[in-house]
């Protein structure tokens, strides 16, 4: 989540209209990305300055049900 708020808070110095930003919310593997956490990150970018939030899952190869 640092990195995202890193390149948000870069792009936003930068950019006046409105700010895009791809999240891939969850992984659907064990161990891995959870939906709560990505309820979180999405949180963090809209604070941060984040106009609109496309939210994609399944990474990495997974199967989502």
């Amino acid at each position: 989540m640092r990195l995202h708020l890193r390149i948000v808070s870069s792009v936003r110095k930068e950019v006046e209209g409105l700010l895009l930003f791809r999240l891939g919310v969850t992984d659907y593997m064990e161990g891995g990305l959870t939906v709560d956490e990505g309820v979180k990150v999405a949180m963090s970018l809209e604070k941060s300055g984040v106009d609109i939030i496309n939210v994609s899952g399944g990474l990495c190869g997974s199967r989502p049900p």
